[in-house]
């Protein structure tokens, strides 16, 4: 299968509510900067190919201590840390152990965690894509993750019917409480974003410029938020285009286009840098932020030129200090500094490790 050229890969990703931080939290992004960071290649790891294993669309990438987990709508592949082939579920289905589709899923050292897209339900596998359970939910939701002892639902639809869209859950998956305020109720362009680290959890909902920061027992409060000035939609804008009587996202998605409005925001949080991907008219941009320093530098493309810079493709990980970039096998030759492989253009992406370093 040959991959689009200028593809970018997407992990799941965006955000939005109520709450304001400290505004010693509030980051004033510089679109403007013509700086980028340097990268230092680590290593590369391309990902082995066979027929019920190509990855012909990123979904989201899940890091545990031996797997890289990359999962699509159609299938769960499960990698070594060597990048082999160690298992594929793909049981599409209504039947035991089979769900609709694989897009939203979450892993961990513990399991691989699947929605059931359209059921009120979780199917448990374990590394190797043996079935193990299904949990039955009060709700449907769509992003989730599983931290410390508690689950993490991301209720942008609106199917718990609160003004609430983060949902708190115990181990059993029986709902704790909610947290922040949607704005967009029944709305969710794309992926959201949970990332979870030894000690907390982040998450970022759709149309939001606020990360959130969870501890172990649920504590939510505000992280970091990002002012974009005129180029974000303010709350009021969003209720009144949401007021429309269709629930069709892509009326919000032309109002963002013809108001020159910055869409599709995702982000990677590391203790050094923070980075965020989005959209903007018909730009991509990866923007980069270095804490200790307070520097910001910007990397502004289109899916229209010839991308042969990393920092051009979507970051979708961090492990051991390093980043990870998933670069189709396709694009791969046509990125500089990268060490020669032997692939072809239809093999499985690679995923790229490094550093990023200010200028």
């Amino acid at each position: 299968m040959k991959f689009a050229k200028y593809s970018v890969y997407v992990i799941i990703f965006g955000a939005m509510a109520c709450s304001s931080p400290k505004i010693d939290n509030v980051i004033d992004v510089n679109l403007q900067s013509k700086e980028a960071p340097s990268i230092d290649i680590n290593h590369v790891i391309p990902l082995s190919i066979q027929d019920n294993a190509l990855i012909s669309s990123h979904y989201r990438l899940c890091i545990t201590s031996k797997y890289y987990i990359i999962g699509e709508i159609k299938k769960i592949v499960v990698f070594t840390k060597e990048g082999k082939i160690y298992s594929v579920i793909d049981a599409i289905g209504n039947g035991p152990g089979e769900v609709h589709e694989f897009s939203h899923f979450w892993a961990d050292d513990e399991s691989i965690l699947i929605m059931n897209v359209g059921k009120k339900q979780i199917l448990e596998f374990d590394f190797t894509g043996r079935y193990v359970k299904t949990t039955e939910l009060s709700h449907m939701y769509g992003n989730f993750a599983r931290f410390n002892s508690i689950y993490l639902f991301d209720d942008q639809v609106n199917m718990v019917g609160s003004d609430s869209i983060l949902v708190i859950a115990d181990k059993e998956m029986h709902m704790i409480r909610q947290e922040i305020q949607a704005i967009a109720k029944g709305y969710n362009y794309g992926d959201n974003s949970f990332q979870i680290t030894k000690e907390y959890a982040l998450y970022l909902p759709s149309f939001n410029n606020t990360i959130y920061k969870i501890n172990k027992i649920g504590v939510v409060i505000p992280y970091y938020t990002f002012n974009f000035g005129s180029y974000w939609a303010s709350m009021e804008d969003i209720n009144r285009v949401v007021e429309v009587p269709s629930k069709d996202s892509s009326i919000l998605l032309k109002y963002f286009k013809q108001n020159d409005k910055v869409s599709f925001l995702k982000y990677i949080d590391s203790p050094d840098w923070i980075i965020l991907n989005f959209e903007k008219q018909n730009y991509i941009f990866n923007w980069f932020f270095n804490k200790n320093r307070e520097q910001q530098y910007v990397v502004k493309f289109s899916n229209n030129e010839e991308l042969n810079s990393l920092l051009q493709y979507n970051i979708v990980g961090t492990e051991g200090g390093l980043f990870i970039a998933l670069v189709s096998a396709f694009n791969y030759q046509n990125i500089e500094g990268l060490p020669k492989i032997n692939i072809s253009d239809e093999d499985n992406p690679i995923l790229v490790f490094f550093k990023l370093n200010n200028p």
